[in-house]
């Protein structure tokens, strides 16, 4: 079985820092269309863009609050993938709330527990290191 890569976004593969501020209301301010048009690709990039182009199993986890822009400027990089997790948060209590989309994303994980995950998160990975796992 072939494992499935899991890339985050924001300083893993996208360089959005232009629409960064402190809290997620300022994120979604300044997440207009001119401004998705203006980030750029980091150097791990070109790993997911290599998987996606392989037909390797390629999704995205991410807590970034995307809409079709976003989805546009992926697609047109060739870094759209199959599917994408939303994380909202990054603590979960599946006993608080058990119906929250990061515990459904846990659930839809837990049903490949034999899969193979590699997961590309903003930890200072490189290409290098990627290309180690």
């Amino acid at each position: 079985m072939l494992p499935i890569f899991l890339f985050d976004l924001d300083e893993t593969v996208i360089d959005s820092t232009h629409r960064q501020g402190e809290t997620l209301s300022d994120w979604r301010r300044m997440n207009t269309p001119a401004n998705v048009m203006r980030d750029s690709t980091l150097p791990l990039a070109s790993t997911m863009i290599q998987a996606i182009s392989e037909g390797l199993d390629v999704g995205i986890c991410t807590s970034r609050v995307m809409g079709s822009v976003d989805r546009v400027w992926l697609r047109m990089r060739g870094m759209l993938p199959a599917f994408t997790l939303r994380v909202q948060s990054m603590t979960i209590d599946p006993l608080v709330n058990s119906s929250s989309p990061k515990c459904q994303s846990l659930r839809l994980l837990a049903a490949f527990r034999s899969t193979k995950f590699v997961v590309a998160l903003s930890f200072g990975m490189t290409t290098q290191t990627c290309n180690k796992l």
